[in-house]
């Protein structure tokens, strides 16, 4: 992340949580005009984006369990205590993505935004609308934001049966501005061609191993 200034953002019970980073606006003049991106890294590939009426979350994990492992830290929110986003991401169907459980604190009108293949995944354990997208399509969100798919270089998957493998990223758009969430992904050209195709003004990237190739 790009050092910028603390920025303070207040949930429903008054406590501070703390971004990371803010683009635009009066107080990091990165851009001209005062369109802000405000982030919060909550864990992993959890991150809420905020920016003007938008708020998405991405890949939702607040258990202090996934799949038998232990949680190092607690998320510095919880669902409940936060105003429903305008939508949720999940980039693929791995457990620490995709937490079933942490959607019990989420409103089952939030629509879920998910790469095609892993919809069955969800569609009989939440009630939330689930949108499926395949490499490239857009979803658009009702303040007029746009939703993109994007392909990694990533094997999904849920045990067992080993199924649910789809992996996608996500391109969000939002009043002239654009944010990449990668979810996981190893390298290759599909970083350039995203790059080229459309440019982000900021991307939330993983930090992980290569290897071995073909779990990459």
């Amino acid at each position: 992340m790009p050092n910028g200034p603390e920025i303070n953002f207040h949930n429903r019970r008054g406590d501070s949580l703390h971004f990371l980073t803010e683009i635009g606006g009066d107080g990091h003049r990165l851009w001209a005009g005062t369109m802000s991106i405000r982030i919060a890294f909550l864990g992993h590939s959890t991150v809420l984006l905020q920016s003007g009426s938008l708020s998405v979350l991405t890949d939702p994990v607040f258990s202090g369990r996934v799949f038998g492992l232990k949680r190092h830290s607690p998320s510095s929110i919880w669902p409940a205590d936060y105003p429903d986003p305008s939508a949720i991401l999940v980039s693929h169907a791995h457990y620490d993505h995709l937490d079933i459980s942490s959607f019990s604190s989420i409103s089952g009108n939030v629509p879920v935004i998910v790469p095609e293949g892993i919809e069955g995944a969800l569609s009989h354990l939440i009630t939330n609308p689930i949108f499926a997208l395949t490499p490239f399509a857009t979803h658009h969100l009702p303040d007029g934001s746009e939703v993109t798919a994007l392909p990694v270089r990533h094997l999904g998957g849920r045990l067992i049966p080993l199924r649910y493998r789809a992996t996608c990223a996500f391109m969000i758009r939002t009043k002239g501005r654009s944010v990449f969430f990668c979810g996981d992904s190893a390298y290759g050209e599909h970083f350039r061609n995203i790059g080229e195709l459309t440019p982000p003004d900021l991307a939330l990237l993983p930090i992980g191993n290569g290897f071995p190739r073909f779990w990459a």
